[in-house]
């Protein structure tokens, strides 16, 4: 673990405003477990890796600061972190760095550039950050489906056509919804909240189970 953390230059989790400072007792023994239980799944290593940079990608972005009155630049102090990033991910560090700082647009042939103010700089590194998140999360959920999914040989139809090979429709959902909220002084709206939730975990149960 520790060859992983100076790989993906990860130093006290505290530094990492996204982690809010906080470490787990038991940080190294859960790192061990999702580990185990993903080589079980059936992800490669490469796979793993592969998570394991742009999550640390999306730590490093977080430390990334911005200055400036009336268009933002990024604090010289925080190239570093946005350099890792962009290794991390891949990507071309003064392109990353140029996607956080302006947008452009193509009007009658002619490239009109809006550079962001410093609270629009940090709204795109947060949208890209949450992207990266949930892009990461689909793509988890739907390799497990493939993976667990017993692969069915299907006779085929006549002569001289190839057997089919199809996949049952079995798959994990994931439904993220608030629960049932009770608080000392409950209103109307909140009440109203709570119905509207347990109507859609109703819904959800119907449909799925």
């Amino acid at each position: 673990a520790s060859a992983n953390r100076a790989a993906l230059d990860l130093a006290d989790p505290t530094v990492f405003p996204s982690l809010a400072g906080k470490l787990w007792p038991d940080n190294a023994a859960m790192y061990a477990e999702v580990q185990q239980a993903l080589s079980d799944v059936g992800f490669a290593e490469t796979d793993r890796a592969g998570m394991e940079n742009i999550l640390a990608a999306i730590l490093h972005l977080s430390r990334v600061q911005f200055e400036g009155a009336e268009q933002s630049s990024l604090q010289s102090a925080t190239k570093t972190h946005l350099a890792t990033a962009a290794r991390l991910l891949d990507v071309d560090a003064v392109q990353l760095e140029q996607s956080l700082a302006f947008t452009e647009n193509l009007t009658r042939g002619e490239i009109i550039r809006r550079h962001y103010k410093v609270d629009e700089a940090y709204d795109c590194r947060d949208a890209l950050a949450k992207a990266l998140y949930g892009r990461l999360f689909g793509w988890i959920v739907s390799h497990i489906n493939e993976m667990l999914a017993p692969e069915l040989n299907i006779p085929a139809a006549r002569p001289g056509v190839q057997q089919a090979r199809v996949f049952p429709e079995y798959e994990i959902g994931v439904l993220d919804i608030f629960g049932f909220e009770n608080f000392n002084n409950n209103s109307f709206e909140q009440m109203c909240i709570n119905l509207a939730h347990e109507q859609l975990q109703g819904f959800f149960n119907r449909h799925t189970f």
